[in-house]
């Protein structure tokens, strides 16, 4: 497995040694000296505060299988990673405070980050190396003993982040690039000190940065070989920031509160009588769900809740109202005119009145930002006909209008 990452440390150190500033001092640096030395090997402040970003391209490799990879991150620790671990569709990003990912490994959609996995995505954060804000991040670094790391001499500097978290990086005391990093990783979670070799550095934008990263920890190993390397690029923001859940991206714009036009009828050959209605749709778990409350004018009140199952690929809706207390459940998904299109005939839920068994299907179309529509329908033959039942076309309620009531 490291055969190849050797020759390429081999090749990387001798890079190093043709670009050192000096030859290595015969005494021991001081950590202070230590760093402002792998600073300047590392093209110097000037230059590194001279990019806000980078992007990196290339090949990323884990479980053997290699496959594209898009990296890019910034100088106040934007972090975005499209990439694959073997089969599965691995993205991840951070923005201020949350790390999050879209892990196919575990389920579809994005989540935050936690526990192990959060310490190895706030390293890859880094943006050159720690060391060059160690005082503004609140981090602590010792010089350690000299000592060799595959046969190679190197200055080996421990830090200590600002959460209490310990790494230890290896030094070439000849060109003060980076060799190595000992420091906290994950197995699917699980705790566990990973090494990662830094190699194939190249000049980019006036500062080196290593073009082939490998980490390796128990039986696994990660390579992150980067063809191409970009400073300072145009970037999609977006990129940064958590997306909804997965299966609710066109429903986000839901929560609020509502005025609705309401056109109802008792039966199918009734005709539609109009009136208003006030509702207000709650947003729970970062959009995972919806759920609506409202009130009819004869003081029946109902509660409604849409959310999409991703292990069976469709979305539920449940209602419930005072009136009968039994709970609705209905199911589906979006149809080729973009209407999200639910009903509960296969649920076994539907109402048992005068006689018969009435289906419901309730249609979301027309989704806009401040406004939105839904049709009501019922069938007494199993599914076959529906009639429409409930009009209702939803207009948010100005900001200043919420909170009371008409």
């Amino acid at each position: 497995m490291r055969q190849s990452a050797m020759l390429q440390t081999g090749a990387a150190i001798l890079l190093a040694l043709a670009v050192a500033p000096a030859a290595a001092d015969q005494h021991q640096p001081t950590v202070e000296e230590a760093i402002a030395r792998h600073i300047e090997a590392k093209g110097g402040r000037e230059a590194w505060n001279a990019i806000g970003n980078l992007r990196l391209t290339g090949e990323f490799t884990a479980f053997s299988k290699v496959n594209p990879f898009t990296m890019v991150k910034t100088r106040d620790r934007r972090y975005h990673m499209d990439h694959m671990w073997g089969d599965q569709l691995v993205v991840i990003g951070a923005e201020g405070e949350t790390a999050w990912w879209d892990n196919r490994f575990f389920k579809k959609g994005a989540d935050k980050i936690a526990g192990a996995d959060l310490a190895v995505t706030e390293r890859d954060r880094d943006f050159a190396t720690p060391f060059f804000d160690i005082d503004a991040l609140g981090h602590k670094a010792t010089l350690l003993d000299s000592l060799e790391l595959d046969g190679q001499a190197v200055l080996a500097i421990e830090l200590e982040r600002a959460d209490g978290s310990k790494e230890t990086w290896y030094l070439d005391p000849a060109s003060y690039l980076e060799v190595a990093r000992d420091s906290p990783g994950s197995d699917f979670g699980r705790p566990m000190t990973q090494r990662t070799y830094f190699d194939n550095f190249a000049e980019v934008a006036g500062v080196m940065i290593p073009h082939y990263v490998e980490t390796q920890w128990y039986t696994r190993h990660r390579v992150v070989d980067a063809h191409t390397i970009e400073a300072n690029v145009e970037v999609d923001e977006a990129m940064f920031s958590m997306p909804p859940p997965f299966g609710m991206e066109k429903l986000q714009n839901l929560a609020g509160e509502w005025q609705i036009a309401v056109e109802a009828r008792q039966s199918p050959r009734a005709e539609f009588t109009e009136r208003e209605q006030e509702s207000t749709i709650e947003n729970h778990f970062r959009g995972a769900m919806f759920e609506e409350s409202w009130s009819t004018p004869d003081g029946t009140s109902a509660l409604r809740t849409l959310s999409y199952d991703h292990f069976r690929e469709h979305y539920v809706a449940t209602l419930i109202h005072s009136g009968s207390g039994v709970m609705d459940i209905l199911t589906g998904s979006w149809n080729e005119e973009g209407a999200l299109v639910l009903d509960d005939v296969t649920t076994d839920t539907p109402a048992l009145m005068f006689g018969m068994t009435i289906y419901e299907r309730m249609k979301l179309f027309d989704l806009g930002v401040d406004s939105f529509k839904m049709e009501r329908e019922n069938s007494t033959d199993g599914g076959e006909n529906w009639a429409v039942m409930q009009k209702l076309s939803y207009q948010r309620k100005p900001a200043e209008a919420v909170g009371t009531s008409q």
